[in-house]
This record gives C-alpha cells, structure tokens and sequence, in this order.
C-alpha cells in the first residue's frame, strides 16, 4: 500500500507550516539539540550561560566550568592544571568584561575567580569572606572599574585593577539573590526584604526603595533576571514579575502576564529575552515564549519525533546569542536551539504521547486547521494548530478519505468504504444501496467529474468505479468487462473533461469516462525498456511527468510521446519514485525511496 498524499494536501501543509501564525496558547516546535557528545555528556545542573565577543559559550554548573566553541570543550574544576584551576567546582555565576577581555566567575564558598578570554586561562582566583564566615556569592555586575556581587552577606564590591574587596555596610542585613546595573543605580532583589535601589556613587540604599512585592508574605526567591532598557523581568518562586526602574525606587507592573494562565505563574526558573523582544521562560514543566505586545504565549515541543528525554522539564538558564540561538541550561545538561520558524513539522505523537500514528497513507486536509490522517494502526484528526491527535478508529487500517458536501465524508478501510460523521461511521451500502452488487471495495483515489460523480480507484483490485451518488447509480469498469488489461489501480488522474488516467502496476491507460472507452499508452522508448508500476503524474504547461517506480520520471507531451527520463543518471536520487507535485510551473516535488526532490523543470 502506497503512502498517497494528494496535491492539494501537500499544498496546504506547505502554505500552513510556511505561513503559521497563531494568537493566543498553542504548542510551537523547534528543533532542539540535546548536546550529549564528547565532553559535554559529563555537564548536569547548568546554572548559568553567556558567550563572549569571541563566539565562545561559557556554562557553569554545579561541577565545574566549560568553554564550548561547537566543537572543542574546555574544561575548569578544582583538581586542574595552573591554568584551569578554579576555586571551587560548583560554578554560580558568570560575568564577561568585554573592555578588558575577561570573564568572572563566582563559586561556592566565597570564591571569586577571574579568565583570560582569548588565552582562556585562569589569571586571579581568591576566597572572600566576611567577619569570618563563609560567603555565599549569587549573582554578578558589571560598572565600570567595578565589579559587583550579591550574596548572603549584602552586597560585595571588587576593584578590577587591584582586586580589592569591599563590602558595603549598607546591605549587610540583605540575602541578595540577583541584581542588575540600571545607569548609576543598582536594582538588588532580596529573598526577604523585597526589591531596593542602592546608590553606587553614595554607596548605600536610596531613600523609601525598597519595595515589597505584593503577597509575598514569605521567603521569595529570586531566580533569574533580565534587563530590557529601564524595564527588569524577574524569574521567581512567584512566577515572572515585571518591573520598571523609576530612579530611585522600583514599579511593579502587577497587569503584567494577566493573560497567562494560572498554572504558568506559580514559579519561574530560567528567563531572557531575545533579540526580537519575545520574552522565554521556563518553570518546573514547560519552556514558554511569550509576545508580550501581543499578549500571547506559545509552549515550545521539541520538533524531532521521539519520547521526550525530560530536559525541557528542567531548565534552570535560559541565554540568546549573538546570533538570536536560545542556550537551555538544564538538569540534565545544556540544550541548544536556532530560534527560527521551521519549515517541516511532525505530527506522529499526540502532546500527551498517549497517540501514536503508525505509517500514515493518506492525508486530507477538511480545512485550514484539521487533518485526516490514514494510517496503517487507523483514522486520526489532526489539529495541526495546536498539535492535539485525536483517535477516530484505531481498529483497523485506512487508505484514503475525501469529502463533498453531498454526500459528506466518506473514509476506506480495510473493511471497505464507510460514511464518517464525527466519530460515527456508517457503511456506504446503507446509505448507498448501490454500493451492495460490488460487494466491499477499498479506494485509494477520486475524482469527482461533475456535479453528481465521481470517479473511484479502487485499492483491492476491482479496477476503477463511476459513481453517481445523485441517482443512485455505479457502473465498475475492470478486465471481464472492458478494455482494461489489469485490475490493479494505483491512482487515477484528471486529464481533461471527459478523461482520467488510470496508473496500475503494468499499464498506463487513458479511459474516457463518457464513451467508456480505454486505452493503453504504449510508452515509445528507443532503449526498449519496459515501465511498470506508475504511481502518480502531473502537467506542468505542456508536459506530463509520470512516475514509473524503479524507472524514475517519464516526459512526455501532451499527447504522450516520451520525451526523456529523469532517473539517478542525471541527479534523481533514486529511481523508485512515488510521488510528484508541480509548484508555480516551473518546480517539480519529487518523492523517492531516497528523500525528496526538487526539479527545476526550466
């Protein structure tokens, strides 16, 4: 059995998945790279990314830094060489200081840590502690000449040129989880006091900032943060916050993220904000990219069809690139994905993956949204916007479905040919009486010829059927009663008014559906070769491509003179073809045992 796909449906999906476009909570996919070779099968628990002016990704993690140029991986932890020894194995943040070409880096246990970028060698290492007691370091600023860090103690400030640690008295009461440089003010979100603006020029807290946030009635954390001009998006135990930087003191947005559901505002983990402003952020289930003008949001799948290895579960850093890439810093390991629309989308699993379809025949798109898939495990409703598979049989295989506003949507099954009505089917012969004297018959194409026929090509080898679904009446053309040869249809085509073209395994014939007349093309070739198996044809202006399986493509003119061939001799990749689609007459779609094929027919 043949996996046909009409012209109309393949056009239908390409427009779709070129053109998608959505408002509102749908599933998007990406192709999502789970980098797991070499040295990178070693990370887990990626807390933060950021790459430098070189191109270079830097991950840190809970045991140990990385340096990552999508080929080579360096590696930084405690047991190392001179120039990779780090502090401390369990790597909290990261800092690159693009004017002086080095990355900072905290650690557990106070550790303060300092890379040359080009040579990628450790320079300056050193443990900070404060009136003799560990330090906790969270989060690291960039401002000029220095560098500041947020901690368990308050608020740190290092001196670039000669390493001197100070700390600041003003926020030694504060458990600071993140802070971000805003001008001359440093914004630090605290787990129990709040949101508070300091002064780095006065070096203490400006007056009346500090902002408790609404219900946060006990210990908040705060677990990532991003900066967008004056305007601060917050990752928390509290889901995402919004706030605006008014000088000296902070704004929550509290109508900020109204749209989202509930269910997507109890916690954040990972945030950032790509170079198109879309806002992505990850909580304990899903990876979630929000429009925020248009106040929509989308559920970001993996494209790649296999069972979800759990990473997308537990992403703890989200980071754009130079390129506008989105980094996942997960559990599991580090992730990658290139942040453009895809132009091929699977369907095989249902969001749930509690759906399975199993080799897919035939589709039928019933409008802009919903699909019929025939499979070999039964008949399934697609809703390509949202990616939901519903089951509408699954007892057995189908072939082909096709519908008419007259007699509705009518499916083939390995049972025969019923009437589909939501998820009822009806036997045809029911409705259709006509359809008794031919007993069950399979199709496995259609064309309708005027406003009360159609013609059918039958799957089971019962040759082609015209039927009049108006006045009841069916007339089975095949070798015991006709001019045909064979009984076996792979496809019927329209050719003119009155004509089809019927391909079966060992003839090509042209029947004339009102003289009831057929004839068989005899393929004039030169090499005396012998073309069998014809599975599908089109016109492109005055030619005719057909697809003889093993042959490759046959040309012919319009009055099917052979005009050459088009086979693995002069670019097809392989011979057995099935399919053809022609685009804006000038591109040929190809399908062979050997992927897809465009032809360029100018």
């Amino acid at each position: 059995m043949l996996a046909n796909i009409t012209k109309k449906t393949v056009q239908v999906l390409i427009l779709y998945f070129l053109c998608l476009t959505s408002n509102g909570q749908v599933n998007q996919k990406y192709l999502i790279k789970y980098l797991t070779s070499g040295t990178l099968a070693s990370i887990t628990n990626v807390r933060e990314i950021v790459q430098d002016p070189y191109g270079f990704i830097w991950i840190a993690t809970q045991d140990g830094l990385y340096r990552y140029d999508s080929r080579h991986t360096e590696e930084y932890n405690t047991n190392f060489s001179r120039y990779k020894a780090i502090i401390s194995p369990d790597v909290r943040s990261l800092m690159v200081d693009h004017e002086q070409g080095k990355i900072w880096f905290v650690t557990s246990g106070g550790g303060l840590n300092m890379a040359d970028l080009i040579t990628g060698n450790v320079e300056f290492k050193t443990i900070v502690e404060y009136e003799n007691q560990a330090v906790f370091f969270t989060r690291l600023c960039n401002y000029k000449t220095k560098i500041f860090i947020g901690s368990n103690k308050g608020l740190f400030i290092i001196d670039k040129k000669t390493k001197k640690v100070e700390h600041s008295d003003d926020m030694d009461i504060y458990n600071v989880d993140q802070i971000k440089i805003i001008k001359d003010r440093l914004v630090a979100c605290t787990r129990r006091s709040g949101i508070l603006v300091y002064s780095i020029s006065e070096k203490k807290i400006t007056k009346d900032s500090i902002q408790q946030l609404p219900g946060a009635t006990e210990e908040m954390r705060f677990y990532n943060i991003v900066q967008r001009d004056s305007i601060l998006y917050a990752a928390t135990s509290k889901g995402i916050i919004k706030m605006v930087a008014e000088r000296d003191r902070i704004k929550i947005d509290k109508q900020a993220f109204s749209f989202l559901p509930l269910k997507y505002k109890s916690v954040a983990f990972g945030i950032c904000i790509d170079k198109e402003n879309s806002i992505w952020f990850s909580n304990e289930n899903d990876l979630i990219k929000i429009n925020e003008q248009e106040q929509s949001f989308k559920i970001i799948t993996n494209a790649v069809d296999k069972n979800d290895p759990g990473w997308l579960k537990s992403i703890y850093n989200i980071t754009v690139d130079n390129e506008n890439n989105i980094w996942l810093g997960c559990q599991q390991g580090l992730a990658y994905l290139r942040n453009t629309d895809i132009s091929i989308q699977t369907f095989s699993r249902s969001g749930d993956n509690s759906v399975l379809i199993k080799h897919a025949y035939y589709l039928f798109p019933l409008n802009d949204s919903i699909v019929y898939a025939c499979a070999e495990n039964g008949l399934y409703n697609v809703n390509i916007s949202n990616n939901n598979i519903t089951p509408i049989d699954e007892s057995r295989s189908y072939d082909y479905v096709f519908s008419e506003k007259n007699t509705g949507t009518i499916v083939s099954n390995s049972e025969g040919m019923f009437l589909l009505n939501q998820k009822r089917l009806t036997k045809l012969s029911r409705v259709y009486s006509e359809f008794i004297e031919i007993g069950a018959v399979r199709i496995n194409s259609s064309i309708k010829l005027n406003d009360s026929c159609f013609a059918l090509g039958t799957e089971n080898h019962k040759g082609i059927i015209i039927w009049d679904f108006r006045n009841h009446q069916i007339k089975n053309y095949h070798s015991l009663n006709s001019d045909f040869k064979e009984d076996i249809v792979n496809n019927i085509i329209p050719l003119s008014d009155n004509k089809i073209a019927v391909l079966g395994d060992s003839y090509f014939n042209i029947f004339n559906t009102i003289t009831q007349q057929n004839r068989i093309v005899a393929i004039n070739n030169h090499e005396r070769k012998s073309y069998k198996l014809f599975f599908d044809m089109c016109r492109i202006k005055n030619e005719y491509y057909l697809a003889s399986y093993g042959k490759g493509i046959i040309v012919m003119d319009t009055m099917f003179n052979k005009i050459e061939e088009i086979s693995v001799q002069n670019g097809l990749s392989n011979n057995g073809v099935y399919k053809t689609l022609p685009w804006r007459d000038s591109l040929l779609f190809v399908t062979t045992n050997n992927g897809l094929n465009c032809i360029n027919i100018n």
